[in-house]
């Protein structure tokens, strides 16, 4: 189970709301036994920093398609540096998962300005397949 929290506030003397974001993820066993996880437990102990980078680069090699998406124009370096950035100092703590992958979320400033809101990538299984652990979180997701 994926939980996504979103928070949302308005500090004393700002000139706009802001949100955050919380997620939980739980594994819920046959027997009703229930944990929390983290991206670490679904990557093999010895490779989960490539896993990681691998993320991380089709976070990075994404934004650009998403900021056209919504601005329709092409990313300058400016805007490539506040991807690059963002994504760098993210831990990725931020994901949902579904059957197909995740969906990592970043609140307003994160990866570019206020006006551009929050963002959400979806990243499929396939981009780290090789990388998942064996009978583990993620045979649970997809049901085998």
């Amino acid at each position: 189970i994926s939980i996504l929290h979103t928070i949302n506030w308005y500090g004393a003397g700002a000139a706009h709301p802001n949100t955050a974001f919380e997620v939980s993820n739980f594994v819920i066993t046959d027997n009703d036994y229930s944990y929390k996880f983290s991206i670490y437990d679904l990557f093999n102990n010895e490779d989960s920093q490539e896993a990681i980078s691998k993320i991380k680069r089709k976070l990075i090699e994404d934004a650009p398609r998403v900021y056209w998406e919504r601005t329709g124009e092409k990313a300058e370096q400016s805007d490539m540096d506040w991807f690059t950035t963002g994504v760098e100092n993210s831990d990725l703590s931020n994901f949902t998962l579904n059957q197909s992958g995740f969906t990592f979320h970043f609140p307003p400033y994160e990866l570019h300005c206020y006006a551009l809101g929050s963002w959400e990538f979806f990243i499929s299984f396939f981009e780290v397949i090789d990388h998942l652990k064996k009978d583990s979180i993620y045979q649970l997701i997809k049901g085998e």
